[in-house]
């Protein structure tokens, strides 16, 4: 008999929401962050360093 093991999703998706309705979606991956609109079809992809050098640029503080 074989080990088991767990296997981890590929991404993680989320819906973003303002006063209840939705205005966008997030796919989070390893490499990668994306974005699409309500009423899009595809996302806009930034990879990881990228975001983060946009967050460095035009980010503030947050609490944890």
């Amino acid at each position: 008999m074989g080990r088991k093991t767990f296997k981890a999703p590929q991404s993680s998706d989320f819906t973003i929401q303002d006063d209840g309705k939705t205005i966008g979606h997030i796919r989070v991956k390893p490499s990668s962050i994306m974005w699409k609109d309500k009423s899009s079809q595809s996302y806009k992809k930034l990879t990881l360093s990228k975001f983060a050098e946009l967050c460095e640029k035009h980010g503030t503080d947050a609490d944890k």
